[in-house]
């Protein structure tokens, strides 16, 4: 268990203190998008539970490399339109699917086949989503939190998800799929005022 619990505070301080993760956000976007991380990585160091070092940080090393390639992408993202604010909707539109492939991309490596890769409805409801919320940074880093968790599966007791079992819809039991935190955290943005 102290195993786990070490190699869980290294993730973490790996995440937390590389600045390049977070640059162009302000402090509550930016502490967001590390809780995300941090959940993310810590349940990558909960599945190495029990295998010695070298292979735990073998197992871990792509996942948690998609991690931070998953929160450079969203900090970029703030970059671009930052500095594009006055650019057409339809370049910002692309900039969002952009990010959604690229995160869609990352949580499929995080995850494996836990993971499963939305259709084209889905992507142009979340897109319809994104086109009808405040752009603030807070507000698509959990509605896109929210999105992917969705995509994720939960296996039967005893089995594996099979990444081609179409049996399951996508967003079967997305609520207990969703992490505490982002939950609370929905819950409290709902109740904040709307900024246009």
């Amino acid at each position: 268990m102290d195993e786990l619990r070490q190699r869980s505070q290294r993730v973490v301080e790996s995440l937390t203190e590389n600045e390049a993760l977070t640059a162009n956000l302000d402090d509550e976007a930016a502490q967001l998008l590390l809780d995300w991380g941090i959940a993310y990585g810590k349940e990558i160091v909960q599945s190495t539970a029990g295998l010695p070092e070298a292979e735990a940080e073998e197992a871990m090393q792509a996942r948690l490399q998609a991690t931070r390639r998953l929160l450079r992408a969203v900090n970029q993202y703030f970059n671009q339109t930052n500095s594009a604010e006055n650019e057409a909707r339809t370049q910002s539109s692309d900039a969002t699917l952009t990010l959604l492939q690229q995160a869609i991309e990352q949580a499929a490596i995080i995850f494996g086949p836990a993971f499963r890769k939305p259709d084209a409805q889905q992507l142009a409801a979340f897109m319809t989503q994104m086109q009808q919320t405040d752009s603030a940074p807070r507000t698509l880093i959990v509605t896109l939190g929210n999105f992917i968790d969705q995509q994720r599966l939960s296996p039967t007791a005893g089995q594996q998800p099979d990444a081609t079992d179409d049996s399951q819809p996508a967003t079967a039991n997305a609520r207990s799929l969703r992490p505490y935190w982002m939950s609370r955290l929905r819950t409290l943005l709902e109740r904040l005022p709307r900024i246009r």
